[in-house]
């Protein structure tokens, strides 16, 4: 659809070909086109144009977009495994705002801890909005992608109480309870120091709440 095209967060789905201060777009898989008017004052001498701008936002959102896709992939898989008390802390640093349903959370030690004694897990992430943060990304030979606003919405199930030793742990947990609806807000720094598999993400805040 034209509408689901056009207001993606880049245009690199789109045939755009620069006409009298208006672009005409064709998408690759249809013949209908799409022209959008622009301002003449969109155009200027300035080193840096509103036109620059525009898409190195839009490219910003793209990386956004991939960025908070891939963390939340990695995240509720991690959480959700039985051995989440050495993966998930792997998330965040000594210094990331935690809380937990209203719980304030200090740092790995404390989540840890938290972890150690809440039920196995089950996250059904249903949506979520990410967007960068204005004014984090760092362009140049070395760029630095933008830090990271993301809200998601979900329901959760939680099974029976852990079992004291994660190596007998079964495999598969049964889980018995209702979900619950959650809504969960992260704030993501890019980690430059990350090994190969571990996050590009860190988070620096972290707030969840059960709303159902």
């Amino acid at each position: 659809m034209w509408r689901d095209c056009f207001t993606s967060t880049t245009f690199t789905s789109l045939d755009l070909t620069c006409n009298n201060y208006g672009y005409t777009s064709r998408h690759p898989c249809d013949s209908r086109t799409l022209r959008v008017n622009i301002n003449p004052d969109f155009f200027d001498s300035r080193p840096i144009s509103k036109l620059t701008h525009f898409f190195a936002y839009s490219s910003s959102v793209d990386i956004a977009n991939r960025g908070a896709a891939d963390f939340l992939r990695l995240y509720y898989r991690a959480y959700d495994a039985p051995y989440r008390i050495e993966t998930v802390p792997r998330f965040y640093r000594p210094t990331s705002n935690i809380t937990w349903n209203g719980t304030p959370v200090s740092g790995t030690d404390e989540l840890r801890q938290l972890l150690e004694a809440m039920p196995r897990s089950d996250h059904d992430v249903q949506s979520y909005d990410c967007h960068p943060i204005p004014g984090s990304s760092v362009p140049g030979p070395q760029p630095r992608p933008p830090s990271l606003l993301v809200t998601v919405t979900g329901t959760v199930r939680h099974g029976p109480p852990p079992q004291p030793n994660p190596a007998t742990a079964a495999k598969k947990a049964v889980f018995e309870n209702e979900p619950r609806v959650f809504n969960q807000t992260f704030i993501l720094i890019p980690d430059e120091t990350a090994a190969a598999g571990e996050p590009k993400y860190f988070v620096k805040a972290d707030s969840l709440r059960f709303v159902g």
